[in-house]
This record gives structure tokens, sequence and C-alpha cells, in this order.
């Protein structure tokens, strides 16, 4: 991750204000957003709340310690907030480092399922 080269949650927002929304919008990645609080650069929270009405979508990963881009189920992420601050519409893709172990990434749509991130 090159941490200098993202926006905080507020200048994500400003770099789309200029655009109609259904044409820009924001991407949350979970396990930057993640990393970024645990370095103590940005409140996890604060990329939901403040793009929430722009977010398209999310990266949906685990995080261990500073290590991303694990099987959902297998770090320590607390998902409530993101199935809370994700937007019904929002798109939610899988992004896992080809290095996990089939059985973790075959869990992991039944782990998001049951804490409300996915349906």
């Amino acid at each position: 991750l090159h941490y200098h080269e993202f926006p905080l949650p507020q200048e994500a927002l400003e770099l789309c204000a200029d655009y109609p929304v259904e044409l820009v919008g924001y991407w949350h990645d979970v396990g930057h957003a993640e990393v970024q609080a645990r370095l103590g650069y940005v409140d996890k929270r604060a990329w939901l709340d403040t793009n929430k009405e722009r977010t398209l979508g999310c990266h949906l990963h685990d995080v261990d310690g500073l290590g991303d881009h694990r099987a959902p189920g297998n770090g320590d992420v607390e998902w409530d907030y993101i199935a809370e601050g994700l937007p019904a519409g929002a798109l939610r893709v899988f992004e896992i480092n080809q290095r996990q172990p089939d059985e973790d990434v075959a869990g992991a749509i039944a782990f998001l399922r049951e804490r409300g991130v996915v349906d």
C-alpha cells in the first residue's frame, strides 16, 4: 500500500463533488481502511460515513495485524460497521490473496452472510 497516495475521506468526497452521483462514486476497500485506521491515519468508519451517498461498491477482505487481502473470517475486521455502512445497492467484490487456502475462501460468503454484509 502507498498510504501517501490515499485521499482522506473528506478529500474523496470533494474529488467526486463536481460530478453527478450517477457517474462518479466512491469504492470502499475494507482492508485498506482497516490498515489505515490501525496505523492511526483515519477512523475506518469515516470512509463510509462521509462517502455513503457515493459508495458504488466495496472490496471485501479481512486483515490480520497489518496483513490484508485475507479471506473474510480469517482476520479481525469488525464487520458490523461494514454491514451497517454499505448501501444496499453497493456491489460487493472479494479481493483475496491467491495464497489463501481454498477452504477459507469457500467459507467467506457464509461468514459475511452471517454478519449481514452480503445477502
